[in-house]
């Protein structure tokens, strides 16, 4: 340090390459020194030289070996000094320390990229030392669950796994690091992130080990698998969901309560509820397992006020509600949800495509909160599956209800249902009324139209056949009607009669033809009977006619003779003597003419009531009260009328005459057999409906003993001819009473 001289061992050449005879040349050894470690080197030696007292001065440096290259050199040595603390001597030692020093720089590099890789990477990765208890995280397990990495010790960690995963992953651990064998830990959980929501994480882990074979060290990363989970979750519990829904037996209930469970697995930080509504908007059913109050509540019908979800299905949106306690849709629910600690809510309404609401989502909170975009996509994904799933419910349903509809109809019908398949040529028809209306036993008996055509009457035929094929050639007729002969199994026929409606295609081409087929045979054979009572009924009235003109012939007769031709026989008898007595001539001549006065007025009286009234002329009430007065002037008896004028209107020709006739016929009874000094006629109108009364005071009879005569005989054949009905009221002694309805 005095002289400046330097004196280098012989070592020196092993490290730096120098020989023996280059030693000398190194007068200042900091021109060996690299440009870029100089100056500190030269300055942390100046201060080691200036200070007091013995002093170490320690330095790493790299200096130039002899080959040109640099080597990186630990320089230690030992200032001596005077006694007035002037340096004397340095006595020191460099060490090649290059290998050392690459490989911490080498180092180092790694750890540079290790820390930028950290931060770019997805994952979470960490580093624990075991013996230590010490762990470090990258970035990544910022970005990835909120926490700052220095804070997540190990003891946080096992606090913040799900409860229902806690003991599974702990054994775990414990299991991979007891076992020496183990250098390799794989491990899926649910980890709670720092807003309160968990997410589902894949664990790997390399274990370092010692001699002994005793965990020292665990390098892993921690992977978010959260969407992948979910989505896995959704797809399963699609398929389950849709596989539920296919089984006949499985009703909306044991649907919803699938769901539920599934959603509260992947959510289990939500309480959830779901209604199913009915038509008037009450709940059919409602799951709500974390908050059975909230099931028994809801009872009756949902209005607006009704919590989140009563104002999301009347709104038909997406309700949140951020303060359930101060809320005013929740003031009726406050009692209920107050134990469960709720602090928010998020309500989602399931529309058809029709607009109608089915059903409502709703999730609770213990936190105040809005629902994360996951929870969003889970539960309108599932208000999806449910919207599907309630459509197929109900068309199975009304499939269901339509099929039980039509067995009833079947069974409660004897008519035979038919459907044709106009491309196949196949026809199906239902058993029973197959055997009621064809009486076939097998169906396949007649599979085609050609075969069924095979069994139709000879005579029929012609006119069948024309009459599906008019209907299947025709772009415009769709329907037809017919009737037909079939005949059965023990070959009798029995008569059908047929209708259906024919299905085109878009192009008016024919498809299908359905119909019915029904058994007329009965309806014939009524209508055959009915004709033959018709005719038989006919021929009594005619019957009755001749009878009845018979009658009034032989009445005509007797009146012609005992009246009218005894007294023109008496007129005779006044004309002669007339001619032969002078005298007598005028009284005869005034006697006659008195004479022919009667008969003429009995002649006049006799047409009357022979001849058609001019009802024409007169009209209805006109034509009877001239009966009537023609009666009471007799003075044997007395005859009332009252009658609706609107009748004179309403009735026709036919009906004018007809009603006189009947009129007339029970006058003559009243006088003629009653014995009666009173006669009442009433005629009325009700709606569509004419009703005569004529009522007498005289001796009545009973009219289940006494048998009908003639004038009785002819009101009813009478009444008939106006589609009419009657009734006969009478008591012997106390008068009696027709009462005559017919439709106008």
């Amino acid at each position: 340090a005095i002289t400046g001289e330097t004196y280098i061992s012989l070592a020196f050449t092993d490290i730096m390459g120098w020989n023996a005879s280059d030693l000398h040349k190194i007068v200042e050894w900091h021109q060996y020194i690299h440009p870029e470690d100089k100056a500190a080197t030269i300055a942390s030696y100046q201060l080691a030289l200036s200070q007091t007292g013995n002093k170490t001065w320690q330095q790493e440096y790299r200096n130039l070996k002899k080959d040109g290259t640099y080597a990186y050199v630990s320089d230690r040595a030992l200032i001596i000094r005077d006694d007035f603390g002037k340096p004397l001597k340095v006595v020191g030692a460099i060490k090649d320390i290059t290998e050392r020093k690459l490989a911490e720089e080498e180092l180092r590099k790694s750890n540079e990229k290790f820390l930028y890789a950290s931060k770019s990477a997805s994952d979470a990765i960490y580093d624990w030392d075991i013996v230590k208890d010490e762990l470090w995280w990258g970035e990544g397990f910022r970005n990835l669950f909120g926490y700052q990495p220095e804070e997540f010790t190990i003891s946080l960690w096992e606090k913040l796994i799900h409860p229902k995963d806690k003991t599974k992953t702990g054994q775990s651990l414990f299991n991979a690091l007891r076992d020496p064998a183990v250098s390799f830990r794989k491990e899926e959980y649910r980890l709670q992130k720092i807003d309160k929501t968990y997410s589902h994480v894949l664990e790997r882990g390399y274990i370092i080990r010692n001699e002994a074979g005793k965990p020292t060290r665990m390098i892993g990363s921690i992977q978010n698998i959260s969407e992948q989970k979910l989505n896995e979750a959704l797809l399963a519990m699609e398929r389950t969901l849709f596989e539920l829904s296919a089984n006949p037996d499985a009703g909306i209930k044991e649907v919803v309560d699938v769901m539920i469970r599934e959603l509260d697995d992947i959510h289990p930080e939500a309480s959830i509820a779901f209604i199913v509504l009915k038509d008037d908007l009450s709940p059919e059913y409602c799951a709500a397992p974390a908050i059975p109050e909230l099931e028994k509540h809801l009872k009756g019908k949902i209005y607006p006020q009704d919590g989140s979800f009563g104002a999301a299905i009347h709104q038909k949106k997406s309700i949140a509600v951020h303060l359930v306690e101060e809320d005013e849709l929740f003031v009726q629910y406050k009692e209920i949800l107050q134990p469960f600690g709720f602090k928010s809510c998020w309500s989602l309404p399931i529309l058809r495509n029709t607009g109608k609401v089915i059903g409502c989502f709703t999730l609770f909170f213990k936190v105040t909160r809005i629902p994360t975009p996951r929870e969003k996509f889970t539960v309108e994904k599932l208000s999806n599956i449910f919207r599907i799933i309630w459509e197929n419910y109900w068309s199975l349903h009304e499939i269901k209800t339509a099929k039980e509809r039509f067995d009833l109809m079947l069974k409660a019908t004897h008519d035979l249902i038919w459907d044709w398949d106009l491309e196949t040529n196949q026809t199906y028809r239902d058993p029973e009324g197959l055997k009621n209306v064809y009486g076939l036993l097998d169906a396949a008996r007649i599979p085609n139209i050609h075969k069924w055509l095979e069994f139709v009457h000879p005579d029929d035929l012609q006119k069948v056949s024309e009459t599906l094929k008019n209907v299947v050639d025709s772009k415009k007729q769709n329907h037809f009607e017919i009737e037909y002969r079939f005949r059965k199994e023990d070959g009798s026929y029995s008569y059908v009669f047929d209708r259906g409606t024919i299905i085109r295609g878009a192009n008016g081409k024919p498809l299908r033809m359905i119909g019915a087929a029904q058994d007329i045979s009965e309806r014939k054979r009524l209508e055959k009977e009915l004709l033959n009572h018709e005719l038989e009924h006919q021929k009594a009235i005619n019957k009755a006619t001749i009878e009845t003109q018979e009658l009034e012939r032989r009445e005509i007769s007797k009146e012609l003779h005992d009246n009218v031709n005894q007294v023109l026989t008496t007129t005779k008898l006044y004309l002669e003597l007339a001619l032969d007595n002078s005298e007598l001539k005028d009284e005869l001549i005034s006697k006659s003419t008195k004479n022919i006065i009667s008969v003429i007025n009995e002649i006049r009286g006799l047409s009357r009531s022979l001849m058609d009234p001019s009802i024409g002329d007169l009209g209805l009430l006109a034509s009877i009260h001239d009966l009537v007065e023609s009666i009471n002037l007799t003075g044997k008896i007395f005859v009332t009328l009252e009658a609706d004028e609107k009748i004179e209107l309403l009735f026709d020709s036919g009906q004018h005459l007809t009603v006189f006739r009947i009129t007339q016929e029970a006058l003559n009874n009243a006088i003629i057999h009653a014995q009666a000094s009173k006669v009442k006629v009433v005629f009325t109108v009700s709606g569509q409906t004419a009703m005569v009364s004529i009522e007498d005071d005289g001796i009545g009879f009973d009219p289940e003993k006494v048998k009908p005569g003639m004038g009785l005989k002819n009101i009813q054949n009478r009444i008939y001819l106006i589609n009419g009905k009657h009734k006969i009221e009478s008591i012997p002694g106390k008068g009696s009473k027709i009462l005559i309805e017919f439709p106008i």
